[in-house]
């Protein structure tokens, strides 16, 4: 478990040190609604609604749904949906292992629905952070930044909106 800790760490902290700033809005591009069901049989019939266009679904993440744009953009968007709700309990262990390598965690909220948080690294980078509980067909889901995080609040509203649009048709 801490040798797993500690590679997320130090992912964050590298994902965080090698991504482009930008003077870009989060959410330039046009909105875009993508099928989620190349994201395995349980996806079938479920869409969600991005900001932009030029994402790919896809299932990397065992039971979960991921909508991401390539990680190299100015702006990416990299979200992902899967059932559940957020779990505080481990997003604080998980976030504490950080300290390790320099990493100061701010819990901005912290309630059932919705678990939020800013990374700052000792290189001078942040990163915004969030899970949060959605419904959609009379199902919870909830949908999480990965582990690069957004760069900015813009982004960070951006990515919670697009998680709100999760849909299921018959």
């Amino acid at each position: 478990m801490r040798t797993s800790i500690g590679i997320l760490s130090l992912v964050l902290l590298v994902a965080a040190c090698s991504r482009k700033e930008s003077s870009k809005e989060a959410g330039d591009g046009t909105p875009t609604t993508y099928d989620l069901a190349s994201a395995g049989a349980s996806w079938k019939g479920y869409t969600a609604r991005l900001p932009r266009a030029g994402a790919k679904v896809m299932g990397d993440l065992g039971g979960a749904a991921r909508v991401a744009t390539n990680g190299r953009d100015a702006e990416p968007f990299d979200v992902a949906w899967a059932p559940g709700s957020p779990d505080l309990a481990n997003i604080k262990e998980t976030t504490a292992a950080g300290e390790s390598v320099g990493t100061k965690t701010r819990f901005l909220v912290e309630n059932p629905d919705d678990v939020t948080w800013l990374s700052e690294f000792k290189t001078g980078g942040k990163s915004y952070h969030f899970d949060i509980g959605v419904s959609a067909a009379g199902q919870t889901f909830r949908c999480y930044s990965l582990p690069m995080g957004v760069d900015s609040e813009a982004q960070l509203a951006a990515h919670k909106a697009a998680c709100a649009t999760l849909t299921k048709t018959p």
